[in-house]
């Protein structure tokens, strides 16, 4: 494991190259700004939070567009 300055100054590297790069979203970059700025006990705390939360939604939103595209195709092979 590298020592805490090191690792500290490799993941300053990778954020900045996410925040410079042309395809990265503008919701993700305010994210990072944000965080930054946070207490990391906090950000870390609302890290689980948000994981749990958006999982489940996109797994759900997933979900019921599977169940969009299977009813489509199944209306669609009835025609």
């Amino acid at each position: 494991m590298p020592p805490p300055d090191d690792a500290l100054k490799t993941n300053e590297q990778r954020i900045a190259w996410v925040l410079a790069h042309p395809s990265t979203s503008a919701w993700l970059k305010d994210a990072l700004r944000a965080a930054r700025q946070r207490d990391p006990v906090e950000v870390l705390n609302e890290l689980e939070m948000l994981n749990l939360l958006l999982r489940n939604d996109c797994a759900a939103r997933l979900r019921l567009l599977r169940l969009a595209a299977k009813t489509d195709a199944d209306d669609q092979s009835k025609s």
